[in-house]
């Protein structure tokens, strides 16, 4: 099989559900590869952390990538990725420096994780060093859509075990799988192209009829069934129209 995943620690085991050899470090001796053979292989990279670089300590590349070093490394920089995808895509109000009297605002870092260092603040208020700060969309309605080699497929997260939240952090919940409008397709693959991934998932609220994109996941949970076959069947088309035998 011509596919490799290359991922980060904590999303090992999940990566590895797709059925493709995964390795945090990209090291696959075991497996019968040497270093100089990824240039011989489809390198999906699935996440971040030290896959940037070789064994040397060197930012290294590959002759074929899915997802390159250069676009994880942006969209891990979440303030810099909302304000990229911004610009093709409708996105919360971001505020500079202030929130205003009476605003909600949400209030993370400029890189997080997951639900993580979440807090939902009423201006006015200065925004912390090292956080930014956006517009609180008031809407239940979150999706997340699941995005692979111009293939889409969406969910709208739904709380477990029937509980809800004041002002939540959505991460974490379960999906309820619906329909792709031609609107949320189109903006989808927008916003990852602007990013420059391939595969990954955007998660945003819907609105008025609007979607705001949030956040794109270049690591998405593959924990379910019908993400996992749709992401196995993506990688193997896109190996396919590259030449590579799967």
């Amino acid at each position: 099989m011509d596919i490799v995943l290359l991922t980060i620690k904590s999303e090992l085991e999940s990566a590895k559900s797709l059925g493709f050899p995964t390795s945090v470090r990209g090291d696959f001796t075991g497996q019968g590869m040497a270093p100089e053979d990824f240039d011989k292989k489809l390198v999906v990279r699935w996440g971040n952390s030290a896959l940037f670089y070789n064994r040397n300590g060197r930012l290294q590349e590959f002759k074929n990538v899915a997802n390159p070093s250069k676009a994880i490394c942006l969209n891990c920089s979440k303030l810099e990725a909302r304000e990229t995808f911004g610009k093709v895509v409708n996105i919360p109000k971001m505020y500079k420096g202030t929130v205003p009297a009476g605003k909600v605002a949400v209030v993370r870092p400029f890189s997080h994780a997951a639900g993580s260092d979440f807090k939902v603040v009423t201006g006015p208020f200065e925004i912390p060093y090292g956080c930014y700060a956006s517009e609180f969309i008031e809407t239940d309605t979150e999706y997340r859509v699941w995005f692979a080699h111009g293939r889409t497929f969406a969910g709208q997260r739904v709380p477990l075990n029937g509980e809800s939240k004041d002002k939540p952090c959505r991460s974490n919940w379960g999906y309820s799988y619906r329909e792709v409008t031609y609107k949320l397709h189109t903006d989808t693959l927008a916003a990852a192209k602007a990013i420059g991934l391939t595969f990954g998932a955007a998660d945003l609220l819907i609105k008025g009829g609007r979607n705001y994109f949030l956040e794109l996941n270049s690591a998405p949970s593959i924990d379910a069934p019908t993400p996992r076959r749709f992401y196995q069947e993506a990688l193997k088309a896109y190996a396919i129209e590259k030449g590579f035998k799967v």
